[in-house]
């Protein structure tokens, strides 16, 4: 108590003296400083709703870090309950579920899952990893400038609605950075970049910054040397654990020691301000933005229990010939009376330090000049801009807006990557697990498919793959290029490998009646492919596969040529709201003496938005016929699973089908941070009737054969529902279909 007077009775004595001072020069200058510090920057919140409460208007806001983004949107021009509703409500989960950069993906392969849907790893010759942090930038980039697009053509800081200062750290030199002009949005991203996490950020001179908390967390002795007369700060990382009982694993030591590092620039500061408040947060995390509200609260508590001096301060002020104002919390902002900018003229650039590749064309954007870029314009813009990311690999693709003489401005986009040339690790699948009504009675079924291999790009494209499933592969491939121009490459396609498993129904996992699955193959193909970026793939070739079948020993010699093709924009993803995907497959041949085999299949998928990323519609076809020895289980198409006919259980095999069908998407809530999709799809489709598993007798080679096969066709209508947690790589998958035929299946995958 006799320590809190003292206190009290300084704090009186400085603003005394400090107001004799503004009296003899005019109007103090009142500065807000707020700490950096991640998701406990969410207290200082309070702090901008208690100022205008008490009728102080800081006339310059200085932040680091989090800081800085809380005090870009005050000086934007936002009131303080509009940032309470920004900052609560954005999904900073989903904006930190962002790989740092878009590795060039496997090429497709028709009527197969993506192979390294799981994980993959990236490195080259100089290390490994895909960029310099474990994080991407475009998310954050991209709902930054949703809410910063009105000023981002403010190019000096002190024109905006408070003067603004952000502080951030020099990659090379481990100086401070106190951005005070420039890209507004550059600014907040530079003092955010948080080490191994975030990848550094790129500034218009060149130079690369991380964040600012490494040198200056609470930039108060900065806003002195700015002449500020009053500082009013917030340091949300003002305490350290002090109990070694909290340092029980490595995340709280990490997290110890970057509070240390912090600590030591800031505590010294102090004196330099006329408040500090320092809420209670030791319990929160500085990645725990779900908590946002408690964390919100005891912001709250803090101001509270300074309310008292924050009042005294606001008396001085008055004191000094101050009009305080006191602005209704529910006001129409500044912020909300600025137009939206107009874009003159669009243009595309790459900022890599790395070797330039091939970028979207200004003219991809060519419809938004002469337009004004509003919310529909911007969401509009923002999915174009995700899309191109992903399709030329970049770490990200964004948009900064320079002003014209005329009061327009120029739109210039930029493309940042950290290196095409890099190899990478991989592992994909989609294993799953159900219980069918199969052939009359209820089975449970477990099909596990995993791909691992490694994919490297030097001196040439190859690959070296294992596959689990009904057999095990190896599989060794190589692409030289032949010819590259812009976005498309011709090269030779080569590829070889051995099995060992099951390679015919006799002793699939399917059968019940299965026999030992020792069969054996090997494969050769010769052949050139085209691809364009992602997006298109063609090959043709010659391919020969030999195989033998324990049961009995026979052994089957094809020859065969091939030509199939990929076009796609729905990147493999079950649960994708927008693209298309058509893909087809031509074999011709022959096996043993002569016989003639062929096989053709075809199918395409569309997925059209109706609410981008949490709504779609979708239909979908597929056809094939298909003509190899019967014996093997290339010898059959996939007619089941979650992208075949409802009702029907994976392994369920067919020589001969076509179905159709609709399909609507929904993302339903969210789980830890996740979104959790649901899937409904109806399909109408018809089969031959033979059974692999069950037949005995060799099926007809004539299409539609009425004595055998489509005599007794199997033709039906299902429903499938299922929902599906999309965890960043793979979707988590259960539910259930049925059909008109009486079959019914319910699964649980990976996929």
């Amino acid at each position: 108590m006799e320590n809190a007077r003292i206190k009290s009775l300084l704090l009186a004595a400085v603003l005394l003296f400090n107001t004799s001072a503004w009296s003899a020069y005019g109007a103090p200058k009142v500065a807000l400083v707020l700490s950096g510090g991640g998701a406990k920057g969410l207290a200082e919140i309070p702090l901008l709703e208690a100022l205008e409460e008490e009728g102080i208007k800081p006339d310059i806001v200085l932040g680091t870090s989090m800081g800085a983004l809380i005090g870009s949107l005050y000086c934007a021009g936002y009131s303080p309950k509009q940032i309470r509703t920004i900052m609560t409500e954005i999904d900073f989960i989903e904006i930190l579920n962002e790989r740092p950069a878009t590795l060039l993906k496997l090429s497709p392969q028709p009527f197969k899952n993506r192979r390294d849907s799981y994980f993959d790893i990236a490195f080259n010759r100089s290390g490994i990893g895909s960029a310099p942090g474990l994080i991407g930038d475009q998310n954050i980039l991209l709902e930054l400038a949703g809410y910063l697009s009105k000023v981002m053509a403010v190019d000096d800081f002190d024109k905006l609605d408070k003067s603004f200062r952000a502080v951030a750290t020099n990659v090379a030199t481990g100086q401070p950075i106190v951005y005070s002009s420039g890209s507004i949005l550059s600014a907040v991203r530079a003092s955010i970049s948080l080490p191994a996490i975030f990848t550094p950020a790129r500034n218009s001179d060149g130079t690369y910054a991380m964040d600012g908390g490494l040198v200056d967390n609470i930039p108060i002795k900065l806003a002195k040397e700015m002449g500020a007369d009053v500082i009013i700060a917030m340091d949300v990382m003002g305490s350290v654990h002090n109990d070694p009982a909290s340092l029980r694993d490595l995340s709280s030591v990490v997290v110890q020691i970057f509070n240390l590092v912090i600590s030591s620039n800031s505590i010294d500061q102090y004196k330099f301000a006329d408040i500090v408040l320092k809420p209670e947060l030791n319990e929160f995390s500085m990645l725990e933005f779900y908590r946002a509200k408690k964390i919100i609260q005891a912001g709250e508590k803090c101001v509270e229990q300074n309310r008292g001096a924050i009042k005294e301060i606001a008396a001085k002020i008055k004191e000094a010939g101050v009009q305080l104002s006191y602005p209704n919390p529910d006001r129409r902002s500044a912020y909300d009376n600025l137009p939206y900018p107009v874009i003159r003229k669009v243009s595309v650039r790459d900022i890599s330090v790395f070797e330039p590749g091939p970028v979207p064309s200004a003219q991809e954007f060519r419809d938004l000049e002469g337009q004004m870029l509003d919310d529909a314009k911007r969401k509009i813009l923002d999915s174009r801009l995700n899309d191109f990311r992903e399709l030329y690999h970049f770490s990200s693709l964004y948009y900064e807006l320079v002003a014209n003489k005329d009061g327009s401005c120029d739109m210039n986009i930029y493309a940042n990557h950290y290196g095409r040339d890099l190899s990478k690790i991989y592992a994909g699948g989609s294993s799953s697990m159900c219980i069918a009504k199969r052939d009359g009675s209820a089975e449970f079924l477990v099909n596990p498919v995993f791909d691992f291999g490694v994919s490297l790009v030097r001196p040439f494209e190859m690959r070296a793959e294992m596959t689990v499933g009904e057999a095990i592969g190896i599989n060794y491939s190589a692409t030289p290029k032949l010819k590259d121009v812009g976005k498309m490459k011709l090269k030779l396609d080569l590829q070889t490998g051995a099995k060992i498993g099951s390679l015919g129904p006799k002793t699939n996992r399917l059968n019940r009646d299965r026999t030992t699955d020792d069969d054996r193959g090997i494969n050769v193909s010769c052949g050139i492919k085209f691809s364009y970026l992602d997006m298109i793939s063609l090959r043709t070739g010659i391919a020969y596969e030999m195989d033998r079948l324990r049961t009995g020993y026979r052994i089957f010699n094809m020859l065969n040529f091939y030509a199939d093709a990929v076009y796609n924009t729905l990147d493999y993803d079950i649960t994708g709201f927008s693209g298309f995907r058509a893909e087809g497959i031509l074999k011709a041949g022959e096996y043993q003496s002569g016989t003639p085999i062929f096989a053709v299949q075809a199918s395409l998928s569309h997925r059209i938005p109706l609410i981008k990323d949490k709504l779609s519609f979708g239909y979908d076809a597929m056809a094939g016929w298909i003509n190899f020895p019967y014996e093997l289980n290339c010898g059959y198409a996939e007619f089941g699973g979650i992208n075949g006919m409802c009702g029907y259980s994976y392994g369920t095999f067919r020589r001969e089908f076509f179905m159709t069908g609709i399909a609507f998407e929904q993302e339903l809530f969210s789980a830890g941070g996740f979104p959790v999709v649901g899937l409904l799809h109806a399909r109408a489709g018809i089969c031959d009737a033979y059974n692999p598993f069950t037949e005995t007798e060799p099926p007809s080679d004539v299409f539609y054969k009425e004595d055998r096969g489509w005599k007794n066709s199997q033709s039906c209508f299902g429903i499938g529902a299922y929902l599906a947690l999309k965890t960043g790589s793979a979707n988590l998958i259960v539910g259930g279909s049925m059909n008109t035929q009486g079959k019914w299946c319910l699964m649980v995958g990976f996929m």
